[in-house]
């Protein structure tokens, strides 16, 4: 996957794209082809992990595409001889934040507690709780990294740039539309203030005017229409740093209320149900994603697709789904030839992560040199995929290729 330079600014960098094998894949109905998987089945006492998740019963949040791509990336390893072929297989425990700092607090002294849990992988929360993981000697290995230490501290490991990559939102909007003034919905989270943030920074280094206004959503809103009303009031677009359930209700209320004016969203907000529920409703909407869509030709992308289709969530393919499923597949990586694992060895193992590459899905990552961003020293991947939804499926628009932030590419 080439990576296309947009704009040069403060230093920050690209490391080169490397290629990843593909995994089979073989028809489920072939009889040689299970035999074999059971033949590889980890059997081995498993190895345990804990995923934290900003997952709200209350708010009626949840990230049923990050637990299917985990699951899908788990299945392979544990049917495929175990966690770096050790013959062991990952064991997952599932933690809930209930968009909630005290409980995604607990949720992370929890599995600093517990002895068993040598890292946490494919986390997808807001709140900052890498003091408490790091502390612990626990790696953290998110999928959508978020606050400044997910960037900073010696144990985080994020494949993405999270919402630092989500300046690519801003740059769609001034480049791809042209857009003069552009506005921002941003759901009230730590980690989404950080991204408006950063979409000034994006605006900044394309020459560009700030955002014009940020108009901010409360996490546990019910009726959105107001907010939209204010969002699309004097703007050439609009930006939007919510949750899935948050867009949905975001895109309705603009069907509903006439809007006319673009938007643009994260990929990992568009999931296959507010895909459904949206139906025409989603049609145009520009994304900034972390990945090359499905319809873009990459051995990551057949690969997640196999998994996906092997572990029966075809559906459930999105940015989200895929950004675990690359979590997954780096921490398996890591850990290839290992036979023990303590807090110790598997961090150990990450830190010396020089080759992992996804395909094409991502720059290479190493993870033995700092980000040349001095600011956020783990970041190593600085790029974002434009992105539209077309037809109630998201493809690929813009370049079709990864692109930069900013930065130079080494």
């Amino acid at each position: 996957m080439k990576i296309t330079r947009l704009v040069g600014v403060g230093g920050a960098t690209l490391l080169a794209t490397v290629f990843i094998p593909a995994c089979g894949s073989s028809d489920s109905n072939d009889d040689s082809s299970s035999t074999a998987a059971s033949a590889n089945k980890a059997t081995g006492s498993p190895v345990k992990v804990m995923m934290l998740l900003d997952e709200s019963e209350a708010a009626n949040v949840h990230l049923d595409e990050a637990r299917a791509g985990a699951e899908a990336r788990v299945k392979r390893i544990n049917e495929s001889g175990g966690l770096g072929g050790s013959g062991r297989p990952v064991e997952v425990t599932y933690c809930q934040t209930k968009l909630d700092p005290n409980a995604a607090n607990d949720c992370a002294r929890k599995a600093a507690k517990d002895p068993a849990i040598v890292a946490t992988v494919g986390s997808v929360v807001s709140e900052d709780v890498g003091d408490i993981l790091n502390s612990a000697g626990l790696a953290n290995v998110m999928a959508l990294p978020f606050t400044t230490s997910d960037f900073s501290l010696p144990n985080s490991f994020p494949a993405i740039g999270g919402p630092i990559a989500g300046g690519g939102m801003a740059t769609i909007a001034a480049k791809d539309l042209g857009a003069k003034k552009i506005n921002c919905g941003a759901v009230q989270l730590p980690g989404s203030q950080e991204a408006v943030q950063l979409q000034n920074a994006a605006l900044a280094s394309n020459g560009s005017k700030p955002l014009t206004k940020v108009v901010q959503i409360p996490a546990t809103a019910s009726d959105v229409s107001s907010q939209v009303s204010a969002m699309a009031d004097g703007a050439d677009a609009v930006t939007t740093v919510v949750h899935p359930a948050q867009l949905q209700q975001i895109l309705l209320a603009r069907q509903q209320l006439g809007i006319k004016v673009p938007f643009v969203g994260a990929s990992t907000a568009v999931t296959a149900d507010v895909l459904k529920t949206l139906g025409p409703a989603a049609d145009g909407l520009l994304l900034q994603g972390f990945f090359p869509t499905d319809d873009i030709d990459l051995p990551g992308n057949t690969a997640f697709t196999a998994d996906m289709e092997a572990a029966g969530s075809q559906d459930e393919t999105g940015d989200l789904a895929k950004a675990d499923w690359v979590a997954f597949d780096l921490f398996d990586h890591a850990l290839k030839g290992e036979k023990t694992f303590t807090r110790a060895s598997v961090m150990k193992a990450l830190n010396g992560v020089t080759d992992y590459d996804a395909g094409g899905l991502t720059p290479v990552l190493d993870f033995t040199r700092s980000g040349a961003d001095p600011k956020f020293p783990r970041l190593v991947n600085l790029t974002y995929f434009s992105s539209k939804i077309d037809n109630g499926k998201v493809v690929s628009a813009g370049s079709g290729k990864l692109e930069l932030i900013y930065g130079e590419a080494r």
